[in-house]
């Protein structure tokens, strides 16, 4: 006499199917921070985090310096890797800029130095006060040393 079994999924197929859905969960349970991080980086909550109303009218930033425009005085500032949500400060006449221990000028400002605004909010544009050049203020030693190598080798031709 045969004896009839019900008919039931494996213990290897029920097993698999286990597994894919643990896979599954762990995969939702990545990709939630993953999310997170993209959209912060991208600087989706500074709109959230900046109402009109509780905005401050006085402001200080530091970053690097993406962008420069002489003919409005525009330079744009960002903290974060290229240039997201850059700030563009506006620097006046009465704008003080340092760089070391000395006075400068807006033409001493380049891409890609550091430095801390601090600017005032008037009619939506921000002023700067102050802008001062953050690390190292003058060329670096291997421009020096490429300088005095090419003055070096003129005096040798001539």
């Amino acid at each position: 006499m045969s004896v009839s079994r019900p008919l039931t999924r494996s213990r290897a197929f029920l097993r698999g199917r286990r597994l894919a859905e643990l896979g599954a969960a762990i995969a939702t349970i990545a990709i939630l921070p993953a999310t997170i991080l993209i959209l912060w980086s991208a600087g989706w909550y500074a709109a959230l985090a900046a109402s009109p109303a509780v905005e401050s009218l006085v402001g200080q930033t530091e970053g690097r310096v993406w962008k420069i425009e002489p003919a409005t005085g525009t330079i744009h500032v960002s903290s974060r890797p290229l240039g997201i949500g850059a700030i563009p400060v506006v620097v006046t006449d009465d704008t003080l800029i340092r760089v070391g221990a000395k006075e400068g000028a807006l033409g001493d400002l380049h891409e890609g130095v550091r430095v801390r605004v601090t600017f005032e909010r008037r009619d939506a544009i921000r002023l700067a006060s102050s802008v001062e050049v953050v690390g190292r203020h003058g060329p670096t030693r291997s421009a020096v040393q490429w300088s005095t190598l090419t003055a070096g080798a003129l005096r040798a031709l001539q």
